[in-house]
């Protein structure tokens, strides 16, 4: 048997032990690599349906925001966060500014009472649980004539 065969059959190279080592390293180098590729591909996979989920989250929560923005209670309650505005603004809350910055709002507000019944009918009931309060805005209201009464 020549020696190149035997080299061959015992599992030893003809060029010598370095190559088949190299050989060796070489395939577990490209095992690893594989691994990781998978390893990368899963996580990548992971990562794109987390980021789907959080895009159709805050398209949840705008349009959440737009319908809230939009509705009755929101105008209603206006004059309720105009208050803070002012507040910070005069760095304390003075009597004359905030009732300055109150007044837009609650233009806003009344102009919302007089749109809708129900809300009306509302705004009646919880007022006259306050009687100082009922008086100051029905004293507002009757200082604004409604617009249709202006002349």
């Amino acid at each position: 048997m020549s020696a190149y065969r035997r080299a061959t059959v015992t599992g030893v190279s003809a060029w010598g032990p370095g190559i088949s080592e190299a050989a060796l390293d070489f395939e577990e180098l490209a095992r690893s690599t594989e691994q990781w590729a998978k390893s990368t591909e899963a996580q990548l996979k992971v990562s794109e349906k987390q980021a789907a989920e959080a895009l159709a989250q805050a398209a949840e929560a705008t349009r959440t925001m737009k319908r809230m923005r939009h509705s009755f209670s929101w105008a209603v309650t206006a004059p309720l966060r105009a208050v803070p505005t002012a507040a910070r603004e005069s760095g304390k809350i003075a009597v004359p500014k905030a009732k300055r910055a109150l007044r837009p709002a609650l233009d806003a507000g009344l102009r919302v009472v007089r749109r809708n019944d129900t809300v009306l009918r509302v705004a009646k009931k919880v007022a006259s649980r306050v009687p100082s309060l009922d008086a100051r805005l029905r004293a507002f209201a009757s200082s604004r004539p409604a617009p249709e009464d202006r002349q």
